[in-house]
């Protein structure tokens, strides 16, 4: 039969349709926020950016999916977390403890509840070294490597260690599902990944059926981070694998509770005489 022609036989049926989030809705009577379940180190804290202004509109204009990595310095890892992920006002009840019932960030969040979570999974160390837990910094200027992956507190604009046992092992798989889902790029043993960690229970507190919100949470978080990634002219690849089961492995969480939303890989764009090579080694995205 010629291709594009409509066939004499209906086409078959699936005999059930593909799941459907069931639609949200707040809570009456919201319950208690659960506080993050992650075995954590003490808090080391990044250096305060001191970026010049970008045009908004020029910023969209030069997004793009760039697959060309070069080490990513601590400076610019810590002005993308800054503009992307810092807390940038909470309800004045929480200041004294570690629950939010309400926070401002850069990107939109149902409730201003924030279910998504930064892991930061430096790259892969040339040797048996770890970074102490109690400082951060590389004579290079540049991330410095690590066997365990660090999460970022938006309200210190810090990073702290995973403590988790399965935590290296964790980190270290995800990094080879960025890998896997890459084979085009070039340089992906010298980016720096970031995890999307969906905590499902912030959500839930305070509405029934949180999946799609949650969702949507994660994907304001990703179109931001590549936006100021845009604008600190970083290379930025958003990945497709979730991260499950492993995220929550790494964490030692409820895998009810918490779970993979995609990740991400940034470096430092490879410039060749003025133009960027990610620019004309890749698709336009």
């Amino acid at each position: 039969m010629p291709r594009g022609l409509p066939s004499d036989k209906p086409s078959p049926l699936p005999e059930r349709g593909p799941p459907v989030m069931r639609t949200p809705a707040p809570r009456a009577m919201g319950d208690a926020i659960p506080a993050a379940p992650y075995p954590v180190g003490p808090p080391v804290r990044l250096p305060t950016p001191t970026d010049a202004p970008a045009d908004l509109w020029e910023v969209f204009g030069a997004r793009r999916t760039r697959r060309v990595f070069s080490p990513l310095s601590i400076a610019a890892l810590s002005s993308l977390l800054w503009y992307a992920g810092r807390t940038l006002e909470r309800d004045p009840r929480d200041a004294a403890h570690e629950r939010a019932t309400w926070e401002h960030r850069v990107p939109p969040s149902a409730g201003g509840l924030h279910p998504i979570d930064l892991l930061i999974v430096p790259p892969t160390p040339l040797r048996e070294d770890i970074v102490p837990p109690t400082q951060w910094q590389d004579a290079t200027g540049l991330v410095p490597s690590s066997t365990v992956p660090w999460l970022y507190d938006g309200r210190r604009h810090a990073v702290r260690p995973v403590l988790a046992p399965g935590a290296a092992a964790g980190g270290a798989r995800l990094r080879d599902a960025a890998a896997r889902a890459t084979p085009d790029a070039v340089g992906v043993e010298q980016a720096t990944l970031v995890w999307l960690i969906a905590h499902r229970a912030r959500t839930a507190a305070r509405y029934t059926h949180p999946e799609s919100l949650v969702w949507r949470d994660a994907g304001c978080v990703l179109m931001v981070l590549t936006l100021v990634a845009s604008a600190l002219t970083l290379a930025c690849c958003p990945l497709g694998p979730t991260g499950d089961p492993t995220v929550a492995e790494l964490l030692a969480a409820p895998p009810a509770d918490v779970h993979g939303a995609g990740g991400v890989l940034f470096g430092a764009a490879r410039p060749a005489g003025g133009v960027l090579i990610a620019d004309r080694a890749t698709a336009q995205e």
